[in-house]
């Protein structure tokens, strides 16, 4: 029990880092809490970079903050979920920065390129048929969309003889919906203003990630 607390606390820990945030403090001048969308994510800041700048600080919350750890940890567990959710929950809520941070996208992309790489591509290619046949102007959306779609073909799939995917996934499905709804609690939180929130401000939040269209 007290292994296993370690283990998530040194996972939060690691998710915590915010990569964006220190980027932009040391190498902008700029704190990126007080621009935009005032969350510590890479859409927050990516206006700010160039193309390459923009792959090195994806490859660090991707790579080395998610699918690596997922990576390690699923060679050596089955249950997964409350060791791998630890790290959204890092990025989502950094002790770093008062318990604010990112939505958690690109950490629980390599959560999952980690611990089940074909979960990943699925979610990866369902965003970009979304993209390329809606045009929308902004991401936020068929992110999500990628990730709900491919959560509910995972459980059709589970219940139905595991067509598309192996039977071992099934020690998966919670790690799914942790990260689904981590992601949707947080974009519901916004800009922590809850002053003027109605049933349609949680909607644009939740597909669009802001408060309006």
């Amino acid at each position: 029990m007290l292994t296993d607390l370690l283990l998530i606390i040194i996972l939060y820990l690691i998710g915590s880092f915010p990569t964006s945030h220190f980027y932009g403090i040391f190498f902008l001048n700029k704190n990126i809490l007080l621009e935009g969308s005032s969350h510590s994510g890479l859409s927050n800041i990516y206006r700010y970079l160039s193309f390459y700048k923009i792959l090195m600080i994806l490859f660090f919350d991707v790579v080395i903050k998610g699918a690596l750890p997922s990576y390690i940890l699923s060679s050596y567990l089955s249950d997964l979920t409350n060791y791998l959710i630890a790290l959204v929950v890092g990025h989502n809520f950094s002790i770093f920065l008062k318990f604010k941070g990112g939505r958690g996208l690109a950490i629980s992309l390599g959560i999952l390129l980690g611990a089940k790489i074909e979960l990943f591509f699925t979610v990866v290619i369902i965003f970009l048929i979304l993209w390329a046949i809606i045009k929308f102007k902004d991401s936020s959306w068929p992110w999500l969309l990628s990730l709900i779609i491919t959560t509910i073909t995972y459980l059709y799939d589970y219940h139905l003889g595991n067509f598309f995917f192996d039977s071992e996934y099934k020690n998966i499905k919670f790690l799914l919906f942790s990260i689904l709804l981590l992601i949707i609690f947080t974009r519901i939180l916004g800009k922590r203003n809850y002053s003027r929130i109605n049933y349609k401000t949680i909607i644009y939040r939740i597909f669009f990630d802001r408060d309006n269209f």
